[in-house]
């Protein structure tokens, strides 16, 4: 019975292993309420349609757009691009590629945020680890959280467009906080709830 079963699972890995030599890059990019995938068919690399699918799980997708027709090129590289239009905001999107005969891409993902309040705080109310996102404008800023009263509850760094916030540092209630950049200007401001179990 084993020897029924390993050209199965041979098969399968060079299946993957040929779907994954299609593609030079997949890229999936946030652009203002939409996500925009690109990717490069490597030269020498065809197939029979290309299905574009989505989820916002990793594990079931749904197909949302569809290229008919020879795919890619024996001669040269060729690129795609697809937009998929309104997905939901403030959520992590992952996409795949099918193509015809050949197999399915690699998963790429994107976290699409709105940011018509200059910030996005997830989860909210923070408990555990919360993140606070915002627009970034600059390499480095400071995040500080007050209590009501102006007192300062805590003040914190990063280069990136997120802080790691941690509510077993800061008592439960509802505070102020304010984003800096370097040179002192203020990014966005706002109320958080901390909500510590």
């Amino acid at each position: 019975m084993r020897n029924i079963y390993l050209p199965i699972i041979l098969l399968f890995q060079v299946h993957c292993l040929i779907s994954q030599n299609v593609l030079n890059y997949f890229n999936a990019i946030a652009v203002d309420k939409n996500i925009l995938l690109e990717w490069q068919m490597t030269q020498g690399q065809t197939c029979d349609g290309i299905r574009i699918l989505h989820s916002t799980d990793s594990i079931s997708f749904i197909e949302i757009g569809f290229i008919g027709g020879i795919c890619g090129s024996k001669i040269e590289t060729v690129t795609y691009q697809f937009t998929h239009k309104g997905p939901q905001l403030n959520s992590k999107h992952y996409y795949q590629l099918e193509f015809g005969n050949v197999g399915p891409s690699e998963t790429v993902s994107v976290l699409l945020l709105d940011f018509s309040n200059g910030y996005i705080i997830s989860p909210h109310p923070a408990q555990n680890n919360s993140l606070l996102y915002f627009k970034p404008t600059n390499p480095k800023y400071q995040l500080s959280i007050y209590q009501n009263n102006g007192q300062i509850l805590l003040k914190s760094e990063t280069d990136q467009n997120y802080f790691e916030l941690s509510p077993h540092q800061i008592p439960n209630g509802v505070h102020i906080f304010e984003i800096i950049d370097a040179r002192g200007i203020r990014i966005t401001s706002g109320k958080i709830i901390i909500l510590n179990e």
